[in-house]
């Protein structure tokens, strides 16, 4: 099996980035990690993403980035596994790799949270639970961490008063 490494990285601050696209915060993420490798060429790009067709109406990544940041006549698809979008693409890179598919392979995590507010974004995320038993239900990922919480507390005997207050 072939060693793989990871021979650059590069990222966009987080933060609510309303003025700008997708396709620009994934290619000034990719122009920074082409810069810290040297000048790698990927054979393959790998896009992690669970919202973008809910929330920025924009699907098929992989093509759209590609093309934007010319990478021509490269493999390039995109990955949704809910919140492990971004580690799925990763290991789909290390797999092509591994694999001796390709040489070099890149990767880009990127999501657009902020761009709707409210119920819209509620109902996104919902897309990423059990749609027949727990979305239909109003079942909310907030409410499923709630839910935890509570059943952690219950059975670790942790009162309220214990936990960290917001202010």
């Amino acid at each position: 099996m072939t060693d793989v490494v990871i021979a650059g990285i590069g990222q966009t601050e987080v933060g609510e980035h309303w003025e700008i696209s997708l396709r620009d915060l994934a290619l000034d993420a990719i122009q920074a990690a082409h810069k810290d490798s040297g000048g790698l060429k990927p054979q393959a790009l790998f896009v992690g993403n669970m919202l973008a067709p809910n929330l920025s109406n924009q699907a098929h990544l992989g093509a759209l980035i590609a093309d934007y940041a010319g990478l021509t006549g490269i493999e390039a698809i995109t990955l949704e596994a809910a919140g492990a979008s971004g580690g799925a693409a990763l290991r789909q890179a290390y797999l092509a790799i591994a694999s001796g598919m390709v040489d070099v392979a890149l990767v880009v995590g990127i999501e657009k949270f902020t761009d709707k507010i409210g119920s819209e974004v509620e109902e996104a995320i919902a897309s990423t639970s059990d749609s027949d038993f727990e979305a239909v239900q109003g079942l909310t990922a907030t409410a499923q961490a709630a839910l935890l919480m509570k059943r952690y507390m219950y059975e670790n005997d942790v009162p309220i008063m214990d936990l960290p207050t917001l202010h």
